[in-house]
């Protein structure tokens, strides 16, 4: 096919793709991602990845995102490095997995940030971790926040700090998370950074049990039975 043939049918299987018709997409990609396009392998490793039109395959999917990630491009870099983190389609390995989602963000793709904080939290390299939490807290991200404040309330690599601990579960309390409602809580029932304010921990308490948390569920009825059984 002449370059301007091959143009035309990676624009015609984009499209397939984006408009949902993913056995179509997979005819027409798939020739171009075995002879070499890159654009193309990195959207026939989605549809591996997610089996979009195609049987799911994690070993596929990661052939195509490594094939698609020789061009710098940092989105398929960074679906490479998930493969080597959740061992689907590669021996996990979770240094390899760290080296190429900080390579996938050097190289443009910054939707990971939060990821690679994850990562690196996990591996104890928390000057890294701590940065990249800010940067994606920056974009909103309220688990980063999250961890932000936890990371100041424990003194991991910053110093030891409630009160910027709990205007970081502050600023996450709009996420719902179970995590952050019961470290707010915290800091009302221990009075981390204010006056303690038992009875206003409670609700915080309960609603996170009410989201799934069983560490919230143990908190909330031992502080109801502190406050409001009758005692003997």
């Amino acid at each position: 096919m002449s370059s301007s043939a091959c143009a035309g049918a990676l624009e015609d299987g984009i499209a397939k793709f984006q408009a949902k018709q993913y056995s179509q997409a997979n005819d027409i990609l798939s020739p171009l991602a075995d002879n070499g396009d890159m654009k193309a392998a990195k959207y026939i490793a989605f549809m591996y990845r997610e089996g979009l039109g195609v049987e799911k395959d994690l070993l596929k999917a990661c052939d195509y995102f490594e094939q698609a990630s020789t061009e710098n491009d940092g989105e398929s870099i960074v679906y490479l490095g998930m493969c080597y983190l959740d061992g689907g389609g590669r021996r996990a390995d979770i240094q390899k997995a760290y080296q190429l989602l900080r390579e996938g963000s050097e190289n443009g793709y910054y939707d990971a940030l939060s990821l690679q904080a994850s990562v690196a939290f996990q591996i104890g390299d928390y000057p890294s971790a701590f940065g990249y939490y800010v940067a994606a807290a920056k974009e909103g991200d309220m688990e980063a926040m999250l961890m932000i404040g936890a990371m100041y309330r424990d003194g991991l690599f910053v110093t030891q700090d409630y009160k910027r601990a709990c205007e970081w579960f502050v600023k996450a309390l709009p996420s719902k998370i179970p995590a952050v409602l019961h470290n707010y809580g915290d800091c009302l029932y221990f009075g981390l950074d204010r006056p303690v304010d038992k009875k206003g921990a409670y609700p915080y308490f309960k609603e996170a049990a009410h989201l799934g948390s069983e560490k919230a569920k143990s908190a909330a009825e031992a502080i109801y039975k502190e406050l409001y059984e009758t005692k003997d």
